[in-house]
């Protein structure tokens, strides 16, 4: 069988099947990396500059696929009073479109929550994979935002060598897609795409 698999540091994959002969019944099996999870960093909240970045309300999106999430006006001490939360349904993509009012080079900065150890998702602008952040992955943040205002946290993803990770957008219409690759839970408040000097 043919395909793409995800498989993080440390799985193991084991081949079963008849062995006729001793001889597995396969002609190759290989393995070629893709793309690596970009690691995130967490940013102080207090230090997010709405004003001078474009603002996507994660309860904005535009488009969704593979499942439907939920929309909130519950969850406290969100960006604009709303987010979306669960978003558990392996393969579930969502879009939100953006209209850039200048060409340049941004950051991407996600307000997010979530329960669950980790959560990966791709990353794709105008249906290409970000360059260095085509896998993102949160980390627990204590829970899901709904009564712990602390559980809202903001992650940048970052290069190896801790520079925060930029994407060149050019003036006009884009639009900014993420799917869920493990069947993890992800609450989104709000992405937040600041032009850099």
């Amino acid at each position: 069988r043919e395909g793409e698999f995800l498989l993080c540091a440390g799985t193991v994959v084991t081949v079963s099947g008849p062995m006729l002969g001793l001889l597995p019944p396969l002609d190759c099996l290989e393995f070629q990396l893709v793309s690596e999870i970009a690691e995130m960093v967490r940013v102080p909240r207090k230090e997010l500059d709405f004003s001078r970045g474009l603002v996507l309300e994660g309860e904005a999106f535009t488009a969704e696929g593979g499942g439907t999430v939920k929309r909130s006006r519950d969850h406290q001490n969100t960006h604009d009073g709303g987010c979306i939360f669960a978003w558990a349904d392996l393969g579930h993509w969502i879009r939100w479109d953006v209209e850039v009012p200048e060409t340049g080079t941004y950051t991407l900065t996600f307000v997010a929550a979530t329960g669950e150890e980790q959560a990966i998702r791709s990353l794709t602008i105008d249906d290409t994979p970000v360059l260095g952040a085509a896998l993102v992955t949160f980390t627990q943040t204590g829970g899901w935002g709904r009564s712990n205002p602390e559980e809202w946290q903001a992650f940048r993803p970052i290069t190896a060598a801790g520079h925060p990770i930029v994407t060149e957008l050019t003036k006009g219409k884009h639009s900014l897609s993420m799917a869920n690759l493990l069947g993890q839970h992800l609450n989104i408040d709000v992405i937040l795409l600041t032009l850099q000097p």
